[in-house]
């Protein structure tokens, strides 16, 4: 699908990846990684840095992932030094059975200096 998508022509980039681990998307089977943050996670966030506008918002929900802390770890470490876009501050929220604060992650893409 994303070679269809031209460079940097999307306003916006909202989305909560799949989480393989706890929803079942295919009656047969769901895809299988063995390392998310290399097979899954690395080429989205590089397929997002292409597409988004200079100056635009690219919203993701990751919290509720059995990867836990190392997608933390990545978005904090990686994801501004590899493909470009900056952490904002995040929006956070309760889900209604719950009172765990969750965290969607705010990244943008910097404007184009000339």
């Amino acid at each position: 699908c994303s070679q269809f998508i031209d460079t940097e022509s999307v306003d916006l980039i909202m989305t909560s990846p799949p989480f393989f681990e706890f929803e079942l998307y295919n009656e047969r089977t769901n895809p299988r990684y063995l390392n998310w943050i290399d097979e899954f996670y690395r080429p989205f966030f590089q397929e997002c840095a292409r597409v988004i506008k200079p100056n635009r918002y690219i919203v993701v929900y990751l919290e509720d992932t059995s990867n836990g802390e190392s997608i933390r770890t990545f978005i904090l470490n990686e994801v501004e030094r590899s493909f470009g876009l900056v952490i904002c501050d995040p929006i956070a929220f309760m889900g209604v059975y719950s009172t765990k604060l969750r965290s969607i992650w705010v990244f943008r893409k910097p404007p184009v200096v000339e």
